[in-house]
């Protein structure tokens, strides 16, 4: 059986990333995200630094930045520093933004400026130069004769990267994405495309089309909600918080992305109306009966047997690489636990790469 890479993710809370790496590696995840929402969570790069530092192989990742909150050669700065300090181990998950701009009184952003930002950003992870006017971006104040200077940079690069690390790999990008657009700049710009449009067999294969008629070669991941319990109804009150809020995504604008039923489609559309961005991925959330709705099409909910069956079905379809979002944090305690542990000692040891 083909093997593939499994990562898991959590948020950063400064005091408690060394053990969740250890955790993580210890289980046998192929790699660990941090969550980039500074309003609700600490630092990612602070996280991904002290988990690697507390493991051997596990890689690390933003899980995911954004566009707006970080300048694209202060993201590449910061990333590359974590990959260096990791040997090599550290990635940069990035989407157009949601929690970490909403807090900011912001939506996600354009998506001209995510392929400008992009473009920008692979240069500085290169060593390579950014034109000066595509490096002030949005800025007013920019260098001009009325600012006293010598002299001033006509271009903008990591001159340290390129001074001291002239070898150093690049740190791979991937693109979280759920709607055609961003699907299609993904495969063309990324390293890695990361479908985010649930675990349905239906909509899983719309995804790696369309990213494969663009690139035909891209790299697909894919974020998949996946509760091991056979207990179905208990599985999808688990599964629940994560499914509305990775559900939303597909929906954010008001035009449902990919393949639904009449059914689903109604469910899909009533999201972006009652989702309480306060409560975000929780299960108290008041669009949290959307959830509910879906989990049985969305998410992938079950025995470990027929997990590990729905998720070599995605394989085959071409996705390498599975980002697990398991039960709601704020979920039943125990139950939570119990389904969590099912899947690291049955479902990883039968999928993932090495095992």
């Amino acid at each position: 059986m083909r093997g593939y890479e499994f990562f898991t993710s959590t948020f950063p809370q400064p005091g408690k990333s060394a053990e969740a790496g250890r955790r993580a590696e210890g289980d046998g995840w192929t790699g660990l995200t941090f969550t980039d929402s500074q309003c609700l969570s600490g630092d990612p790069y602070v996280a991904m630094t002290v988990a690697a530092a507390a493991t051997n192989t596990l890689r690390v990742a933003t899980g995911v930045t954004n566009p707006l909150t970080r300048h694209a050669a202060v993201t590449a700065t910061t990333v590359t520093s974590v990959d260096i300090e990791s040997g090599g181990r550290a990635e940069l998950g990035i989407g157009r933004g949601d929690s970490s701009l909403a807090h900011l009184g912001l939506t996600p952003a354009p998506i001209d400026w995510f392929v400008t930002y992009l473009t920008m950003l692979r240069k500085y992870l290169r060593g390579d130069s950014v034109s000066m006017e595509t490096a002030s971006g949005f800025a007013k104040n920019i260098l001009d004769e009325f600012l006293p200077l010598h002299d001033a940079p006509s271009e903008s690069r990591l001159r340290w990267l390129r001074a001291g690390y002239k070898d150093h790999r690049p740190v791979p990008v991937y693109v979280v994405a759920s709607g055609p657009r961003v699907i299609k700049v993904a495969s063309e710009l990324s390293d890695r495309v990361l479908l985010a449009v649930g675990g349905q067999s239906d909509r899983v294969r719309w995804g790696v089309d369309l990213a494969r008629s663009v690139n035909v070669n891209a790299r697909i991941g894919a974020y998949v909600n996946v509760v091991v319990d056979e207990n179905i109804e208990r599985g999808r009150a688990l599964a629940a918080g994560g499914v509305t809020s990775f559900a939303r995504f597909s929906v954010m604008h008001g035009k449902v992305s990919g393949p639904v039923s009449a059914k689903e489609r109604a469910t899909f559309e009533a999201l972006p109306g009652e989702y309480e961005m306060s409560k975000h991925f929780q299960s108290g959330n008041r669009a949290v009966v959307r959830g509910e709705e879906l989990a049985e099409s969305f998410a992938i909910v079950g025995s470990a047997s027929f997990c590990i069956e729905r998720l070599q079905e995605l394989g085959d379809m071409g996705v390498d690489r599975f980002h697990i979002v398991g039960p709601t944090s704020d979920a039943d305690r125990e139950a939570s636990k119990a389904a969590t542990r099912t899947f690291t000692d049955k479902v990883l040891p039968a999928l993932a790469v090495g095992s």
